[in-house]
């Protein structure tokens, strides 16, 4: 655990805007912010996962405020007790856990650190950025999908970043549309660490590249990433994870929430509308999906005999095996840039995928 005792720079008061947020929690850099009252009182909190959520369901020009957004009952600790602490996040999904005094007004914050970035440093990583971007339109048609730009930066830059960040110096990328374009613009860019590339001949679907390329391998372990996505996550505790539980597949999941605009009538199956029923407006339903994110054992990949396979199918191949599949829960921070409003909204949401 990591005990911050400087925590002005994260309080917010209720009335300021979601850029006004934005702003805050990007000079934060902690990815929460303080909500307080006029007597310096904590009234609520706001991560980075709830500022993500507005922006997604409202729109990148939101005009909220930080009490629609707030969460405005956190978990917080009266005890100086780390002990306890510790148990609060043990029991909590939670990262951060303010320390408040018997008045509510908080004296410090607690966050959990992360695991250790060294494991990584053996760890090969692909980066899948093959694709054409067929759903970002005409505009977008002459551009593959990891050279898409976010406030100047393409999200392969991005990507690339975050790997040198977290201690990664073993990647390679698989392409195959545009290729050419894509290799020019990485070998103008400064980075610390070489970057492989394998080029696709003919499509080999969207895992046929990995399979190849993990055969040049001898790291027991392969993370693999799509382009075209921006995500937080802990690679370190994914790794661990995956290694602890002896995984043939890791699957990364990102929460995903809907929220359905209607009042939904809630009533028991078969039953007809004249039955009892309740009514509940605009419920919000909320699911796993693939982050595009995934740990793969090598010896796994190296069984499959195939020239052309989609990831999807790697996953049924190893579930139908009674391979040992796991899936990895990476919160809210996930975005997937294939449509030109997730573009815009990426481009609000930038900054919180910085690390």
């Amino acid at each position: 655990m990591n005990v911050i005792e400087i925590i002005d720079k994260l309080k917010v008061n209720a009335d300021e805007s979601l850029d006004q947020l934005l702003l805050k929690m990007d000079n934060g850099k902690e990815g929460i912010l303080l909500v307080v009252d006029n007597n310096d009182c904590l009234i609520g909190i706001i991560t980075d996962g709830d500022i993500r959520r507005e922006i997604i369901s409202s729109g990148p020009n939101s005009s909220s405020s930080a009490k629609k957004i707030m969460s405005s009952n956190p978990i917080i600790s009266k005890s100086d007790n780390s002990t306890y602490w510790q148990e609060i996040f043990n029991q909590n999904d939670i990262e951060h856990l303010p320390i408040c005094d018997d008045s509510n007004k908080v004296i410090k914050l607690v966050r959990l650190s992360n695991y250790s970035k060294e494991s990584n440093k053996k760890i090969p990583v692909v980066i899948v950025a093959g694709g054409r971007g067929t759903r970002m339109g005409k505009k977008y048609s002459k551009i593959p999908k990891a050279l898409l730009k976010v406030n100047g930066r393409t999200l392969i830059e991005i990507m690339i970043g975050k790997l040198i960040n977290n201690g990664f110096s073993d990647v390679t990328l698989a392409l195959n549309y545009e290729a050419e374009q894509i290799i020019n613009h990485i070998k103008k860019l400064d980075i610390e660490i070489n970057i492989d590339f394998y080029i696709e001949d003919n499509p080999l679907g969207t895992a046929g590249s990995i399979i190849k390329i993990a055969g040049n391998k001898k790291e027991d372990n392969i993370l693999i990433l799509n382009s075209d996505i921006l995500f937080e996550v802990d690679f370190a505790n994914l790794i661990k994870f995956h290694s602890l539980n002896n995984n043939d597949l890791t699957i990364a999941t990102s929460d995903y929430e809907i929220e359905i605009p209607y009042g939904v009538i809630e009533k028991e199956e078969f039953k007809e509308i004249k039955s009892e029923f309740e009514i509940v407006e605009k419920p919000k339903i909320k699911y796993d999906i693939v982050a595009g994110i995934y740990v793969i054992k090598k010896e796994f990949l190296d069984e499959l005999n195939y020239e052309e396979i989609d990831m999807d199918e790697v996953i049924k191949l190893a579930r139908e095996n009674k391979l040992n599949v796991l899936i990895f829960s990476i919160g809210n921070r996930w975005i997937d840039i294939g449509t030109p409003e997730n573009l815009k909204i990426a481009q609000k949401l930038d900054r919180l995928y910085d690390n």
